[in-house]
C-alpha cells in the first residue's frame, strides 16, 4: 500500500483541477454580491414585487425595506471582507520578497 497522495503523484489532473475550482470559488466570492449589488432594486415596493414572485410570498413595504437594506450591508460587507483579503494578501506576498537574510547588509 502506498502512502503517497493520489493527487501529489506526476501524471495526476487532479491538482490541477482543485486548483482551478479554488480560483472559481475566489472569483464566485467577487461575483455574487457585486452582482446582487447591480441587481437590487432601489425602492422597497420593487423589492416586495421581485419577492414574491420569486417565492409566492408577500412581504409588506416596510419588511420588504428591512431585508433589502440587511441584503445590501451583507452585500457591501462580503465585498470589503473580500478587498481586505486581498490586500493582507498581496501584503504578506510583497513583504516575503523583501526579507533579506540575517546578517547581509544592502544599501
Amino acid at each position: 500500500m502506498s502512502k503517497t497522495c493520489p493527487c501529489k503523484q506526476p501524471g495526476s489532473s487532479r491538482g490541477a483541477s482543485a486548483k482551478f475550482g479554488r480560483h472559481l470559488w475566489l472569483a464566485a466570492q467577487w461575483i455574487l454580491p457585486g452582482s446582487i449589488l447591480a441587481l437590487m432594486p432601489k425602492c422597497p415596493l420593487c423589492f416586495a414585487a421581485y419577492f414574491s414572485l420569486a417565492t409566492g410570498v408577500g412581504l409588506s413595504v416596510g419588511a420588504a425595506g428591512t431585508i433589502r437594506s440587511a441584503i445590501l450591508w451583507l452585500c457591501i460587507g462580503v465585498c470589503i471582507w473580500c478587498a481586505l483579503r486581498l490586500t493582507k494578501r498581496w501584503y504578506v506576498k510583497t513583504s516575503r520578497r523583501n526579507v533579506h537574510p540575517i546578517g547581509t547588509i544592502h544599501e
